[in-house]
């Protein structure tokens, strides 16, 4: 964990790095949004120690590797250039590393080897006599080193030896040792001044300097306030912390300083503009006091006027300043006491669809059960209670009168174009939004605000939600719809709606349902396809009769080895046991993945990229070239996105506002590598995609309109 001047950053047990404050970089998930919350540093790597600058922010991963990030102002990243960096780059090459620190305008880092490096700015001389390094330079030839901290135009370090070294600029006496032991240096120094001693570990602030000895007692020079000290203090000279006890670590901030015992107290000191230090009215400015919180501590850090400190359990707790979000709370005022930073909610899965009125929804299942919505509330398809947009996620639940012993939890969500249906753990169903034609399948045509349950005598396995009908399936594997029917799209044999669940086919059984714009698909257990309803762009899969409609299943092709299907506004996309991927329907934006051309009366291959660029085409009998087969697929309105056996995340069509996740706006008529990471679950909408990966975090990006993404920034998103 690091607090910097105004954000901070701390790896998770799971090895994922997550940072919150301001941002012109240094946040690495690839924007420049404040964020008063923590977002997940945009990487594949997995972390172990971080360090928070002014400027920019620098981590080593699990393999010794030196990434940095952020404003690049003097070549404070170190990778060569000034170009501010909004997502990792790698530093030092191939070189391994031990320990990293950042301030001001510079980056110090020891290696493996115990060598000492260092770039940034270099008017003060702390880099040497030379002119500053946009790359790690070695500093001081041979010499071995313990520990380093960078502080404003200085950095001191602890040598192997034990000995404490210091170099830069030595306004407030930060860099004067005492003679006693060892000698002292004033002013601006080219070279390191010694001070002899059983160092093991030093922190710099902005004007001051504070290390730990061996025998477990810290010593601080330069400010005042800032050293621990309310009175006859000489800066020129360490003074010892004048409180008993055996202390492990101590971090200096810009205006305070914090120690921890090996009992775990934390004791803090110096400025408390913010209530960094203490909310102690009657408290005197520079002596040290206890933390009201009895912990213990495990770890601490000081920013710029925050604090942030990791319990024995390993959760984190920040107070003092939260203007920028640094606290990582949430929006809100300073804290006088620590509280706790939210961890990072994991999910099982999404599902997204767009809106009539143009904004898309997301709905998503965490792993304790709890079901989360956000974006367009048209209607009260959100189920919080309301028809007001959401930009972040808001907590469904049932009503009062329906919460019971075993029905608490959600297994899985489908969100419609002004509707939503949700399955509880307990295998009820539930439904919610515009009730138009009744496609809540309650009996009534009423808008419900809040869960509604359906069908209450029977338990269910899938549900889906279209425009304006919904399917589902039944835990005994039969097919359900209800809703509107214009194109024969609940299978019933007529063109009359429904408003309660109504039985397609009886006799058959189900594995699998996609509902689309006035049509429907859905697999049988013994692997064959089939659709009805509107047939307008081939959405049925029947070639010719283009307009007719199909008011009761029919079965689409020959194979009998369909495995998933799943539909967007007017296409549909299905899987086979070989892994291959077909798509049919409307394909004016590209969303059949086939490289362009009319729209498909029955299924087509997906084609797929090459290394070389030309495409290779898919067939029935053997799996996509390439990284491997298809896992899974996922489509939007517009767009389908696919998950490949390696996890990797691909998606084509419509694209007009990112939902591709490519980094560029055109629409692709073929697949085009998405978000990197490893991936589990998609949701599509009309604007937007959302996805879960394996470590369970949630992603969005596309458009942000009417908080479709579930935060205010515009692209490649965590949700938290």
């Amino acid at each position: 964990m690091a607090a910097g001047s105004a954000h901070t950053c701390g790896v998770r047990t799971d090895g994922s790095l997550w940072c919150w404050g301001a941002n012109d970089g240094k946040l690495g998930d690839g924007t420049r949004a404040d964020s008063s919350s923590p977002v997940q540093v945009r990487s594949v790597v997995r972390w172990k120690v971080v360090t928070a600058g002014s400027l920019n922010t620098c981590a080593i991963d699990v393999d010794d590797g030196l990434w940095c990030w952020g404003n690049n102002h003097g070549g404070v990243v170190g990778d060569g250039t000034e170009t501010t960096r909004l997502t990792p780059v790698k530093v030092g090459g191939e070189r391994r590393w031990r320990s990293v620190s950042a301030y001001g305008l510079n980056t110090c880092a020891i290696d493996s080897e115990n060598g000492l490096w260092c770039w940034g700015d270099n008017s003060d001389g702390q880099l040497g006599t030379g002119p500053g390094y946009s790359v790690p330079e070695r500093l001081l030839g041979d010499q071995r080193w313990l520990d380093v901290s960078v502080g404003w135009y200085r950095f001191c370090a602890v040598r192997a030896d034990q000995t404490l070294w210091c170099r830069g600029a030595g306004g407030d006496q930060q860099l004067r040792g005492d003679s006693d032991l060892g000698g002292s240096t004033s002013g601006e120094d080219e070279g390191p001044g010694p001070a002899v001693g059983r160092w093991t570990s030093v922190t710099t602030g902005y004007n001051h300097t504070c290390a730990l000895r061996a025998e477990g007692t810290v010593w601080c020079w330069g400010d005042d306030f800032r050293a621990g000290s309310s009175g006859n203090f000489d800066p020129n000279k360490p003074e010892r912390l004048p409180v008993p006890g055996r202390w492990l670590e101590v971090a200096a901030g810009d205006g305070h300083t914090c120690a921890r015992t090996a009992e775990g107290a934390l004791w803090c000191w110096g400025e408390n503009t913010s209530l960094q230090v203490t909310d102690l009215s009657d408290w005197v400015e520079g002596v040290p006091v206890r933390n009201g919180d009895p912990g213990p501590w495990a770890e601490a850090d000081t920013g710029g006027a925050h604090t942030c400190a990791v319990r024995a359990d390993r959760s984190l707790w920040c107070w003092g300043n939260s203007s920028l979000g640094q606290l990582g709370g949430g929006p809100g005022n300073d804290s006088a006491g620590p509280g706790q930073v939210a961890p990072p909610s994991q999910w099982i899965g999404v599902s997204g669809h767009g809106g009539s009125s143009g904004g898309g929804a997301s709905c998503g299942v965490r792993v304790d059960r709890s079901l989360w919505c956000w974006g367009a509330n048209a209607a009260g398809r959100l189920g919080d209670g309301t028809t007001i947009n959401r930009v972040l996620p808001v907590r469904i639940e049932l009503p009062l009168s329906e919460r019971r012993p075993g029905n608490n939890g959600w297994t899985q969500v489908s969100v419609g174009v002004q509707s939503t249906c949700a399955i509880r753990a307990d295998e009820s169903l539930w439904c919610w939004g515009s009730n138009s034609s009744g496609r809540l399948g309650d009996g009534t045509r009423v808008d419900r605000h809040r869960p509604v349950r359906i069908a209450a005598g029977r338990t269910w396995s899938v549900v889906r939600t279209g425009l304006s009908h919904t399917c589902a399936l039944a835990t005994d594997s039969s097919l359900w719809c209800w809703g509107n029917n214009d194109a024969g799209e609940l299978g019933i044999g007529s063109f009359a709606p429904a408003d309660v669940p109504v039985r397609v086919e009886p006799g058959s059984s189900w594995s699998d349902v996609a509902v689309g714009y006035g049509f429907t698909c859905g697999t049988r257990t013994g692997g064959t396809l089939w659709c009805w309803g509107s047939n307008v762009d081939g959405r049925v899969g029947q070639p010719g009769a283009v307009d007719r409609s199909y008011p009761v299943p029919t079965r689409v092709g020959t194979a009998d080895t369909w495995r998933a299907i799943r539909t967007g506004y007017f296409h549909a996309c299905a899987s086979r046991a070989d892994r291959s991927l077909w798509c049919w329907g409307e394909n004016r934006r590209g969303q059949l993945g086939d490289g362009g051309g009319p729209s498909g009366h029955e299924p087509r291959p997906v084609l797929e990229r090459t290394g070389s660029g030309s495409l290779a085409e898919a067939s029935s009998d053997r799996s996509l070239s390439g990284p491997g087969g298809w896992l899974e697929v996922f489509t939007g309105s517009y767009h389908t996105c696919g998950i490949r056996e390696d996890r990797s995340l691909w998606c084509w069509g419509d694209n007009e506002n990112g939902q591709l996740g490519d980094g560029t706006l055109p629409m692709s008529a073929q697949p085009v590598r998405s978000v990197p990471g490893a991936w589990r679950s998609v949701g599509a909408n009309k604007l937007s995609t959302c996805a879960v990966d394996l470590r369970g975090s949630l992603w969005c990006w596309g458009d942000l309109r009417l908080g479709a993404l579930g935060r205010v920034v515009p692209t490649g998103v965590r949700v938290e």
